[in-house]
């Protein structure tokens, strides 16, 4: 068995290769695609690979992670200007978001000159639903410690790599829509019940529903005693508790953890579904909720993967159930908690 490693992040590649996922046309437009944002002149993926080698000593190679994550943040922003200009197309957006994401973004390896991966490894719907949920982490790092990494460097790349793909999606969203509408909308809740394909937000005067997606102050202001519904903190509270403490090094004060409390994210979702979550109750153990404190993002990651599985077993709309992991993944990076 050959391992190949397929690149999974935001920045664009001085080669792409055979293009594994691609046709021959697709492969020449994806090229293309890159080109353009090289030309902008954003680091590529290869630029960043080859620091990362030539460094001898930690301290080298945090200075290249914080510059491969400010690499990829001026690449999704230049999408999304791009797109908001009309330098880049309905169409293309739409390429970018399922076939080039699919290129550089699914994780896989080679067997008898195919490449192994799962059926659901792209986007959803048409291309606008999310690939993150079907990133293997552990396969990714055993690729790229195959590939000539360090297990320390390797671990860094995909928790890099976790986030990137969240920011893609959320980016994707926002560009995509804008695109449309000829303009950036607002980000507003998400409401929806199993069948309804109502997705606008309604009065925040009116009951609670399945799938909303606010502060967990303001669920809990419209929740109904009897609706069957619960108020989920994605990530856990405890995380959240415990990473400010880390940040601030001290414990919060009453007030500090009210706040931090209410104002959290939190999606609404049925009793079973909320039970069912990695982090409820006695499954949410102090080790966890160390690591989770640890990587926000990737405990942001675990727990939309395990809502969006909850959700659509339950017979919930998969779109509107990505919608809503969506919404969640946004309010986490405008509060602060998604770097």
């Amino acid at each position: 068995m050959e391992w190949v490693v397929i690149e999974n992040n935001a920045l664009a590649s001085r080669n792409l290769g055979d293009c594994r996922t691609l046709s021959p046309e697709a492969c020449g437009k994806a090229k293309e695609l890159s080109q353009r944002i090289l030309d902008k002149g954003l680091p590529s993926v290869e630029d960043m690979r080859g620091k990362l080698a030539s460094c001898q000593d930690d301290r080298c190679r945090k200075g290249v992670w914080t510059e491969y994550r400010q690499a990829s943040d001026a690449t999704i922003n230049s999408l999304k200007q791009m797109a908001l200009n009309g330098e880049l197309s309905r169409e293309e957006l739409a390429f970018i978001n399922h076939e080039l994401g699919k290129e550089l973004a699914v994780s896989g390896y080679r067997a008898n000159d195919k490449l192994g991966r799962s059926e659901q490894s792209s986007w959803l719907n048409g291309g606008s639903g999310p690939l993150s949920g079907f990133f293997n982490t552990e396969l990714r790092q055993k690729e790229l410690e195959k590939s000539g990494l360090s297990k320390a460097d390797a671990a860094q790349y995909v928790k890099e790599e976790q986030r990137n793909l969240m920011l893609l999606e959320t980016a994707t969203g926002i560009i995509g829509g804008a695109a449309s509408n000829k303009i950036q909308a607002k980000p507003s809740s998400v409401s929806s019940t199993k069948g309804s394909t109502d997705n606008k937000p309604h009065d925040e005067t009116q009951p609670v529903r399945a799938l909303d997606v606010s502060s967990y102050k303001e669920l809990k202001s419209r929740a109904k005693v009897g609706d069957g519904l619960e108020h989920d903190h994605i990530p856990s509270f405890a995380a959240l508790k415990k990473a400010k403490e880390n940040e601030l090094g001290r414990p919060l004060t009453k007030d500090e953890t009210k706040a931090l409390y209410q104002n959290a994210t939190a999606v609404e979702i049925p009793r079973d579904a909320h039970k069912a979550s990695p982090t409820y109750g006695g499954k949410n153990t102090p080790a966890q909720v160390q690591k989770d404190a640890m990587d926000l993002c990737g405990a942001v990651c675990r727990d939309t993967d395990a809502l969006r599985k909850n959700m659509i077993e339950r017979g919930y709309d998969p779109k509107l159930v990505d919608d809503a992991v969506k919404k969640v993944i946004e309010r986490n990076r405008q509060t602060g908690v998604m770097k």
